[in-house]
């Protein structure tokens, strides 16, 4: 009798699950309807931020650039500080809906760089020549900074839009990534006051204010003096005392947008005026030939 009631029970249970049937086949990309695909531009007069349009050396960032840091300060604000799981939305958007687990700051860099429209690749043949705003994607930072180092694009000087590597003194290098917002030459022409957002920091996005000078490779991030360790937007303490700024990655080429609009203007220019002088000479007759002469 016990075991009829255990056999009918199971079978009641059985009778009332929901209809699973078969599992849902994960797709190979985002979904259209992810809520998070597109996101609202927040607009300008709501913004409690600004994304510079020229870097202190006077280079324009290219607008491709400037909506990736743009994206990155939204997300900034759309999270407020909030804890996230391990598998997130950003973790979502690099593998669609594999739940994979894993350090998102290489997610967190990739979703920024994608809605903001930067030409994105997976090794450095696929690089149209030319070529001067792109950025390489892949999970691991090991493999990410050897493609930029590979065309040339690794550097020790910060511009916005540039991604900053960190590394760790007792760990491992590539540690970490982040996206660079702001850039402010000081004073003494080798310090720069660096101002970044980076995804996967405590499990957060955080916006990070520091010092940068590479005097020492190994020793050339310096926390900010006169601020509490998280004040208004950013967080001052530093990530690590072990972990250093290993380079810099370029997704852009200072200068090169001068370049092409000189290009363009040269090309277009209307051929210039001929002087007075050219005009006569081209259009005084040229004397004709004595033909009267005996040739000898």
């Amino acid at each position: 009798m016990k075991r009829f009631i255990a056999c009918l029970t199971a079978l009641i249970t059985l009778l009332c699950l929901p209809a699973f049937a078969e599992p849902e086949t994960e797709p190979t990309s985002v979904p259209s309807d992810y809520p998070y695909t597109v996101r609202v531009p927040i607009p300008d007069d709501e913004k409690t931020y600004t994304v510079p349009e020229v870097t202190f050396d006077g280079y324009l960032i290219p607008e491709e650039i400037r909506n990736m840091i743009d994206v990155g300060l939204q997300e900034y604000y759309f999270e407020d500080w909030n804890e996230l799981p391990i598998s997130n939305r950003y973790t979502y958007d690099y593998w669609g809906k594999k739940k994979k687990q894993n350090g998102w700051c290489t997610c967190f860099v990739y979703y920024c760089m994608k809605r903001g429209v930067v030409p994105l690749y997976t090794n450095t043949k696929q690089v149209p020549e030319g070529e001067d705003i792109f950025g390489f994607i892949g999970l691991r930072i090991r493999n990410i900074s050897p493609l930029y180092k590979k065309v040339g694009r690794q550097s020790t000087v910060p511009y916005p839009g540039y991604l900053v590597v960190y590394s760790s003194l007792k760990v491992q290098k590539n540690v970490h990534i982040g996206i660079i917002t702001d850039v402010t030459l000081l004073e003494d022409g080798t310090t720069y006051e660096i101002k970044t957002v980076e995804g996967n920091v405590s499990n957060r996005v955080k916006q990070y204010r520091y010092l940068y000078n590479n005097a020492d490779k190994t020793d050339n991030m310096f926390r900010m003096e006169g601020y509490e360790d998280r004040e208004g937007d950013f967080q001052y303490e530093l990530h690590n005392n072990r972990w250093y700024v290993e380079t810099f990655l370029q997704t852009w080429t200072p200068g090169a947008i001068e370049a092409k609009e000189a290009l363009e203007a040269a090309t277009d220019a209307p051929s210039a005026e001929p002087t007075a002088a050219e005009t006569a000479v081209t259009e005084t007759p040229a004397p004709e030939a004595d033909l009267t002469q005996d040739a000898e």
